[in-house]
């Protein structure tokens, strides 16, 4: 571990809650050097960026400087601690393991049956919650447990119980692995590419879980969720959006059926499955009373939860924008406080996703300007852009806003650019060079304010057959045909 990474990044994830907590713990009198750690937490707390120099600066006349290395260890074990304490009251896990941690102490005193009822205890919230790794250990610290008491006929038959509960809790725990990882594999490939393009990657990946899903069949809820899960995935990413919506819209309404997917640790089945059912609504494009429904949980369900408020407006906006509902798409986005700092902190595909949208419902609602503002960031991110062809796109458009603005002394430095950036790509763009050559011409030709005319050309090239599937594909990400007829409303 790095302390001062490590330590300056956990103090930054906790939240007002879990500082009170840490505090109160260093309220305890058995807690060593509690005012120096307290002193030394509160500082790194306060500084935007960690800057060493300046906290040796701050705290030169204390003894713990000359050990700084070691007092930041210590202060990052003892968050870890105030936090695993906290997790022991807010989650299954947290329970389970506490009891499991007593078990020793208690069966060190020889308070055998005890240490069986605690058991008792943690096996069953195990077992009800699919904690199939947390009950393997629970019947392996029983069957030590019982080594102790009186061999009897009760003990040995118990043994032999725990040999038939430990196999079947192994297949069930690998069942549910195997799911999971399946699940893993698919997500990681699809948010790298999003649709299909013959990938060998995938249709390996399809070709092994189809043979699980056929061989080994979910033995568990949660390995029947990701079951459920991955062929959605499979569908979205082939272009079968609606057998994909309607696989979502089922595995949602299994959760409701079972109260352990919705009560999840991380709270995120629900919310994985109903964005990906509204994702590929969106594709659809469908705006039904379940779709509705759905985006009205997500915001009473994750209502000032930070984390996951990006997320929503993402789905949102994808829907408003293709329902041609753009007044509601922008007041999305303007509604949301303290937009720039969630996107500050979001992960690069959240964060490209939400700004590319942003864009394209300023776009549509023809504010130019701020259409503008966010495709520079697009633009001029530093960080790869996935799926590229929104990068592409983008460099189009910024054609067309700036036509739209009048600034037309800037298109043909644009235009050239990114001719120039596409014919040094590996993949081929024949539309969006052919595009590019449309617009330069009318540039040469000194007729760009003849925005009709411009307009009716790339209409007229965007239906050429030869250009179907290159539109399709464009369709995917901005729908430049639909643009080309709004813009002249």
């Amino acid at each position: 571990m790095t302390p001062t990474t490590n330590l300056f990044e956990l103090i930054k994830t906790l939240s007002k809650s879990d500082k009170r907590k840490f505090k109160l713990m260093l309220s305890e009198k058995a807690f060593s050097d509690k005012k120096n750690i307290a002193l030394l937490f509160t500082y790194i707390q306060k500084q935007k960026e960690y800057n060493e120099a300046k906290l040796k600066e701050h705290f030169k006349h204390y003894t713990f400087i000359n050990q700084l290395t070691s007092t930041k260890y210590y202060l990052y074990n003892q968050i870890l601690k105030s936090l695993s304490r906290s997790a022991e009251t807010k989650t299954v896990e947290g329970k389970i393991i506490s009891i499991l941690n007593c078990i020793p102490y208690i069966s060190q005193n020889k308070l055998y049956q005890q240490s069986i009822s605690l058991l008792e205890k943690a096996q069953k919230l195990a077992k009800d919650n699919e904690l199939f790794v947390l009950l393997y250990e629970a019947y392996s610290i029983e069957e030590k447990t019982l080594y102790y008491l009186k061999n009897d006929e009760n003990t040995l038959n118990r043994l032999k119980e725990l040999l038939i509960l430990k196999s079947d809790c192994l297949g069930k725990m690998q069942n549910q692995s195997l799911y999971q990882n399946h699940r893993t594999q698919l997500f990681a490939i699809i948010k790298k590419e999003r649709f299909f393009n013959n990938s060998s990657s995938f249709i390996k990946l399809e070709k092994e879980f189809l043979n699980t899903a056929k061989n080994y069949p979910p033995l568990s809820a949660n390995a029947i969720y990701n079951k459920h899960y991955c062929f959605g995935l499979i569908y979205f990413f082939r272009g079968q959006f609606q057998k994909s919506y309607l696989e979502y819209q089922s595995l949602l309404n299994y959760i409701e059926q079972k109260p352990i997917l919705k009560t999840d640790t991380y709270k995120t089945n629900f919310l994985n499955a109903a964005q990906n059912c509204i994702v590929s609504a969106t594709y659809i494009p469908l705006y039904d009373d379940f779709v509705q429904s759905l985006i009205a949980q997500l915001d009473t369900t994750y209502k000032g939860n930070e984390e996951y408020l990006l997320l929503i407006l993402r789905l949102k906006l994808g829907l408003f924008i293709v329902n041609n509902k753009f007044d509601d798409a922008v007041k999305s986005i303007e509604k949301l406080a303290g937009l720039n700092t969630l996107l500050a902190k979001a992960e690069p595909h959240i964060y490209v996703d939400v700004v590319f949208s942003s864009m394209q419902a300023y776009l549509w609602a023809k504010n130019y300007k701020k259409a503008i503002k966010h495709l520079q960031l697009i633009i001029n991110y530093k960080q790869d852009i996935t799926p590229h062809y929104i990068y592409i796109v983008s460099r189009l458009i910024e054609i067309l806003i700036h036509i739209e603005l009048g600034n037309t002394d800037l298109i043909e430095s644009l235009q050239r650019s990114c001719k120039r950036f596409l014919e040094n790509e590996k993949e081929k763009y024949a539309l969006e060079i052919a595009i590019l050559n449309v617009i330069h011409v009318f540039d040469v030709n000194g007729d760009l304010q003849n925005k009709n005319s411009l307009y009716l050309e790339l209409s007229k090239l965007t239906s050429k057959k030869s250009f179907s599937s290159e539109v399709s594909n464009m369709k995917l990400y901005f729908n430049f045909k639909k643009w080309l007829t709004q813009v002249n409303l």
